[in-house]
């Protein structure tokens, strides 16, 4: 069971689901007893703490002798100790800079560094399964484990699997938390399902198109053979998006610019992912595009695009549509791609999320790619918008000429 309880500054904040049951809540009201996360300890009282820490040498030794990335934090999650692994990830000699910190504040965590409030205090921190660890062995004096996701200012994301272990010395409570890098073990598994995914169904059209093939119907043999040669590009362009994604994972990707109409890149996608299975029974619709000349990695737009697109087929039920247009925007071009789903507000601050879906195990890569993609290699940025009125749109907004 999943439980989040943050306080912003002068009042609590729930998530709505966490409260749909008698034990949920009841637990939510234990929470609320320990969990003052706006309540900082002061600089005289880190001080002796990290003394305290410093003096246990068996303890010291036990948290440096692995390679996993652990931390001791007090009672209002500051940080004060944290092991050499740790260190080297940060890329710091001592931890004097640290000490006193909390660990997204320390990892630079996305959310934290645009907050105006302290780490752990922001609605996106609801959902942040590193504080919830914490949180949850508090409550219950005992160790607790869960896989985690955070996301760096910097765009770079990681998965870690977080162990929290309550601790006291001289009857002062702490935790040591325990950081294990699982982001190459998950990001493997995903990209191995999303291939699979996207080449099966790209497979399948081609398979279900052959079979239709009337040898004694020569009109229609054509036709079909067009569609085929069609989806056959198809299945080609995912094989080569595949490889691009992985390149880019792993920074080898070398960015390609031309100039081009922005326009074209709609016309692309739709012609591209109209043949899909993820199309029928739905329409696309372009509702506004403009003829607009752009500088900008053609191939690198294209996936931005073609994942806008794809997700808000995903989330489209039958005969409904997804709109897109392309317009020019003090000085930048601005693709948009609205369907009529409403995203729910607890999901809203886990979109960006690598492998964060609600589509099953193993996915996720589409929107987080967005973002990176977008911000990363096109200097641009992405946002979203959803409401019970206008559905959900996403918006990139790209600058015109950019390198």
């Amino acid at each position: 069971m999943q439980l989040n309880l943050f306080e912003t500054k002068n009042k609590m904040k729930y998530p709505t689901e966490i409260e749909k049951t008698k034990s949920e809540t009841n637990e939510l009201e234990q929470l609320k007893h320990v969990a003052v996360f706006s309540k900082r300890s002061t600089g005289e009282t880190i001080r002796a703490e990290n003394q305290l820490i410093e003096s246990k040498s068996e303890l010291l030794c036990a948290l440096n002798a692995v390679q996993n990335y652990m931390l001791v934090v007090n009672g209002n999650r500051q940080v004060v100790y944290v092991n050499k692994a740790f260190l080297e990830f940060l890329q710091m000699d001592n931890a004097g800079s640290v000490i006193g910190l909390r660990i997204g504040e320390i990892a630079k965590c996305l959310y934290s560094s645009l907050s105006l409030e302290n780490c752990g205090e922001t609605e996106d921190c609801m959902h942040c399964g590193i504080a919830n660890t914490m949180l949850k062995s508090q409550l219950t004096n005992k160790q607790v484990k869960e896989e985690c996701r955070l996301l760096l200012k910097d765009n770079r994301a990681f998965e870690f699997l977080t162990v929290s272990s309550p601790l006291k010395i001289n009857d002062i409570d702490f935790m040591i938390v325990s950081l294990t890098d699982i982001s190459d073990v998950k990001k493997e598994k995903a990209l191995e399902r999303i291939f699979f995914h996207d080449i099966l169904n790209s497979a399948g059209a081609l398979s279900e198109y052959l079979n239709l093939f009337d040898l004694n119907d020569l009109k229609e043999t054509e036709e079909l053979l067009s569609l085929s040669q069609k989806i056959s590009k198809n299945l080609i362009d995912e094989i080569k998006s595949h490889k691009q994604l992985t390149e880019i994972e792993n920074d080898d990707y070398e960015i390609t610019v031309s100039t081009f109409d922005a326009t074209d890149i709609l016309f692309d996608v739709v012609d591209k992912v109209k043949f899909s299975f993820l199309a029928e029974n739905k329409s696309l619709e372009i509702t506004g595009a403009s003829k607009m000349k752009i500088s900008t990695d053609r191939t690198i737009l294209g996936r931005v695009v073609f994942n806008l697109i794809k997700n808000a087929l995903e989330a489209t039920k039958n005969g409904d549509s997804v709109e897109m247009s392309c317009i020019l925007n003090d000085g930048s071009i601005e693709y948009m791609v609205k369907n009529s789903s409403v995203i729910p507000p607890n999901i809203r601050p886990q979109i960006f999320y690598r492998f964060f879906s609600t589509k099953g195990k193993g996915r996720g890569i589409g929107t987080y790619s967005i973002k990176l993609l977008t911000e990363k290699y096109l200097h641009g940025k992405v946002f979203f918008e959803s409401d019970e009125i206008n559905g959900t749109i996403f918006h990139v907004v790209i600058p015109i000429n950019n390198y």
